[in-house]
């Protein structure tokens, strides 16, 4: 499980890294550098908790991803 969840943060990851500009004062750049950080903390994450796996899957809703298997 936790192969298949640092997967899906890391993918997470790499398509927030396209909009993620810290060098904003735009609220919606800010939320999305913020959440780029948070899934690639998780993307390296050694044992992901249960709340862990449910913010991973709200984040990916959040951005349009499909839920997870």
């Amino acid at each position: 499980m936790s192969e298949q969840f640092r997967r899906e943060a890391a993918v997470l990851a790499a398509y927030l890294a396209q909009f993620a500009n810290p060098d904003t004062d735009d609220t919606s750049q800010a939320r999305l550098h913020d959440d780029y950080l948070q899934a690639t903390r998780w993307a390296t994450a050694a044992e992901p908790s249960s709340d862990d796996i449910t913010a991973l899957a709200e984040l990916r809703l959040h951005h349009g991803f499909p839920a997870a298997r």
